[in-house]
């Protein structure tokens, strides 16, 4: 048995109903299986209406070892605040290391 291992990722959400919202989880299967999510949790954590939602790019809290869509458990939405935000996540899931902007480098 696996334990639950929870981390901040970049999810992708790709359709958006009244009830139901299906999202593209990088972490499980390769983002090719939707994990279904209710709309009106990702609109109150988000601010976000439903028209905003479809295509947006944001983060989640998920079980990033989650081997069935039911085990995903995404929870603390958030949508990236810029591009610069974005690209922050984006490159944290890569390995790349973080720098404040103005930082001196070694």
């Amino acid at each position: 048995m696996t334990t639950a291992r929870y981390e901040r990722i970049r999810v992708r959400v790709v359709r958006v109903g009244p009830d139901t919202t299906h999202v593209s989880v990088p972490t499980y299967a390769a983002g090719q299986i939707l994990v279904p999510v209710q709309t009106f949790e990702v609109m109150s954590a988000t601010g976000m209406t439903r028209t905003q939602l479809t295509g947006a790019d944001m983060t989640a809290t998920a079980n990033v070892t989650a081997t069935s869509d039911a085990d995903v458990h995404l929870h603390d939405w958030q949508a990236p605040t810029s591009d610069t935000e974005a690209d922050r996540i984006a490159a944290h899931e890569a390995g790349q290391r973080e720098v404040a902007w103005d930082a001196d480098l070694p």
